[in-house]
């Protein structure tokens, strides 16, 4: 006579929370010599807890893998099990069913594995403390393989944590949200050995023109104190300086013919270990009168920018500089532009006729594509060749 069986079960979603979509898959088989009508569906003992699907199955076949999808109820079971059941279309009794389990996610589990950055090894010893949703978990010790006993916590929880060890720097547990994906996992964290040092060079170029400039006096600090002075080589770099992992560096350059410059402090981390860090120096103005900027700025996009000249152009809007220079040289063309120094050119310019010691009005209305600029306002007797600036 010949049976309808379900086959090769599998639990697509292992754990879930209430509410979420739980996955089966498996499939049919069809024992008889008669097309059959199926209907499938899940109970949770007398609850059904999906719709019902309906299959045709053909004779003496076997379907390919079929995926059925309930929504995880809300049951005081954990495992919650259920059945996977299939009828015959208008029977009352199932033709076969299948029992299957999904953890319900109520807590999340996990251990802290502790290893050194350089080596990799293990770290046992190491004082672990975990933190959920800012209130302390618990604290545990690493044992000889570098792992903790499992720490517990809510689910949906944000967890942080420190990992601390003597001769080591204090380390953080990069903060994560207790999903499920997490339970049962292992979290690995580095740390590193005090007294780790990080070494860097300086190249040092000319603002304008971008070339390398030899000769140039480097002086490195490291938390306000002097950490050695360097000269730039015909490359333009210096040596290396060597300062400890944390501390706060700055700089100095200097060199003839140029404005004093500075290096841009930063904290001394692993990212600027091996690395070469480009200081800019700008030429010296000309001592002989000449003209100068009274004030001036940009404003792009109804917004006014001042000093360093940056600036995001968007699609459609205007960009407008304005300025108010002084001739303190002798009379002639005094000329305004505007120069891009992301592109290394000279964007717009207009000139008027000053005389010694007169101030007059000047503006630009640049139209610009959209992207990101490094804008210059700059004057003087010649194109491009300034005797004032004003930012970048």
């Amino acid at each position: 006579m010949g049976y309808v069986e379900i086959v090769d079960l599998e639990v697509q979603t292992p754990s879930a929370r209430p509410g979420d979509t739980v996955t089966v898959r498996f499939k049919l088989r069809n024992t008889t010599d008669q097309k059959l009508g199926v209907i499938i569906n899940v109970w949770w003992r007398s609850d059904k807890v999906g719709d019902d699907k309906y299959r045709f199955l053909d004779p003496y076949s076997t379907t390919d893998w079929l995926y059925y999808f309930f929504e995880m109820p809300d049951k005081p079971e954990d495992p919650t099990r259920f059945s996977l059941n299939v009828y015959r279309i208008g029977a009352e009794y199932p033709s076969d069913y299948k029992v299957f389990e999904v953890d319900k996610i109520g807590k999340i589990k996990f251990k802290v594995k502790v290893r050194d950055y350089d080596t990799g090894n293990a770290i046992s010893g190491a004082e672990v403390t975990i933190y959920a949703d800012g209130s302390l978990v618990g604290t545990k010790y690493t044992g000889s393989n570098g792992e903790t006993d499992w720490f517990e916590v809510e689910e949906n929880a944000w967890v942080t944590g420190n990992v601390e060890k003597s001769g080591y720097i204090t380390t953080d547990v990069k903060g994560f949200t207790a999903t499920y994906t997490y339970d049962g996992d292992t979290i690995t964290v580095y740390m590193r050995k005090k007294e780790v040092y990080v070494r860097f060079k300086v190249k040092v170029r000319d603002k304008d023109s971008g070339e390398t400039i030899k000769s140039a006096m480097v002086k490195i600090y490291a938390d306000d104190s002097l950490v050695g002075t360097k000269y730039t080589n015909s490359y333009g770099e210096t040596d290396w300086f060597t300062v400890k992992e944390g501390v706060w560096v700055t700089g100095e350059v200097e060199k003839p013919g140029y404005k004093k410059g500075t290096i841009k402090g930063f904290y001394a981390t692993s990212t600027y270990d091996g690395k070469t860090i480009t200081a800019y120096l700008e030429k010296e103005l000309p001592p002989n009168p000449y003209p100068k900027f009274v004030s001036g700025y940009l404003v792009c996009g109804g917004k006014i920018v001042y000093e360093d000249g940056s600036a995001e152009i968007k699609e459609g809007e205007s960009v407008t500089a304005k300025a108010r220079i002084k001739n303190e040289g002798s009379a002639g063309n005094v000329y305004f532009w505007v120069y891009d120094y992301n592109s290394g050119k000279r964007l717009k310019y207009v000139s008027k006729y000053l005389d010694h010691g007169e101030e007059r009005d000047f503006e630009l209305s640049l139209d610009l594509d959209a992207g990101d600029y490094r804008l210059s306002l700059q004057t003087g007797y010649e194109l491009d060749n300034y005797t004032d600036t004003i930012g970048d």
